[in-house]
């Protein structure tokens, strides 16, 4: 069997480039449509508690479906609003997810590429041989320190933002996170103070016992971001191999 001659890195770059677009196109068609999925079932479960509501009371619905439920000095969050908040969160990860999982994919590509420039010195180095405290921040330090990359580090900063969010939901359950005193936020982690002081502007706010409420325009702008970050480092990449090497 004859072996595959290897695409050139500029394939695969122009190739991750277009598909970034594609799928970060879909995660804003993705939310949208978690949006009418969301409006349609809590609907229905408004319609579940109809025939309770002349034995309770007419603020029954209301308690049961938007707010938490006090019983007996114990807090229920049975509420439809709070389901609403955590599919919103699971979008966050999902777009964290995808932007980690492209960046790794990215990051491997070139630093192959940037090992074979140099004669194949570095014969298997990995992201593995990168500190930092994630895939993104590994990636990242590859690119700069190994590959020859510059990045946008506005960009960046915005998207270490999302990535604090995203560690409070995926490790905290994305609640208790504050407390009120005086009609003033406590944050328990000065980290998620300083990115909410930045993003309550544009979408994050605290409600009930400290849960994280994303607005959808605040995943969106996360998801432009992403877009934005990757095409960039795969344009200074394209700009850094505009040489092909030469094929044996």
């Amino acid at each position: 069997m004859t072996p595959k001659r290897p695409l050139p890195v500029q394939f695969w770059i122009r190739n991750y480039r277009s598909t970034t677009i594609n799928r970060c196109e879909f995660l804003l068609e993705s939310l949208s449509r978690m949006d009418e999925l969301l409006s349609r079932e809590l609907a229905r479960e408004r319609e579940l508690f109809e025939d309770d509501s002349a034995t309770y009371g007419p603020d029954y619905i209301n308690e049961i479906c938007e707010e938490t439920y006090e019983m007996e000095g114990e807090t229920f969050y049975f509420s439809a609003a709070r389901f609403r908040r955590q599919m919103r969160q699971s979008n966050l990860v999902t777009v964290c997810t995808f932007w980690e999982s492209r960046m790794a994919d990215i990051t491997r590509m070139l630093l192959a590429e940037a090992n074979a420039r140099r004669g194949g010195v570095d014969e298997g180095l990995s992201l593995h041989h990168f500190r930092g405290n994630n895939v993104c921040q590994r990636s990242r330090i590859a690119l700069t320190r190994y590959v020859g990359l510059s990045d946008d580090k506005a960009l960046w900063n915005g998207l270490k933002d999302f990535s604090v969010l995203r560690n409070k939901i995926i490790h905290e359950g994305g609640g208790s996170l504050a407390d009120e005193k005086n009609g003033e936020i406590v944050f328990h982690d000065q980290n998620l103070k300083t990115v909410y002081q930045k993003l309550k502007s544009k979408g994050l706010s605290l409600v009930e016992h400290g849960d994280l409420a994303i607005d959808p325009n605040l995943i969106e702008l996360f998801i432009e971001r992403v877009q934005e970050y990757i095409c960039d480092v795969l344009d200074k990449a394209a700009e850094l191999f505009d040489t092909p090497k030469p094929v044996k």
